[in-house]
């Protein structure tokens, strides 16, 4: 899973809930060999847990194993889900980050 931004303001880098970037969170299904099955967005209005929870009722399964970053809106998450949070790197979440960067183009 991943949360990214889209959109582009002048001295706005990354995440924030301020300004004009369309917020967008994404899941990814993988299969054995780490290859992309299918690929999900939602559009959503701030990085709340609440907000964050709607990817999740609509295609993640209860039983999912799913990797995500540290962001701290996840963590009331866990308690529903299999959730591992992992530090943000290129190698853990490769796939998701090529999916993200192919959109936003």
């Amino acid at each position: 899973m991943n949360l990214c931004t889209v959109g582009k303001e002048d001295l706005k880098q990354g995440r924030s809930n301020d300004g004009n970037k369309k917020k967008v969170v994404t899941a990814l299904e993988l299969d054995e060999d780490r290859g992309v099955k299918r690929a999900y967005f939602k559009k959503i209005e701030n990085y709340s847990s609440t907000e964050l929870n709607k990817i999740f009722e609509s295609h993640i399964s209860k039983e999912a194993k799913v990797n995500i970053d540290k962001w701290t809106g996840y963590i009331p998450l866990k308690d529903q889900y299999t959730i591992d949070q992992l530090k943000s790197n290129v190698v853990d979440f490769f796939e998701i980050n090529t999916i993200v960067h192919q959109v936003k183009s």
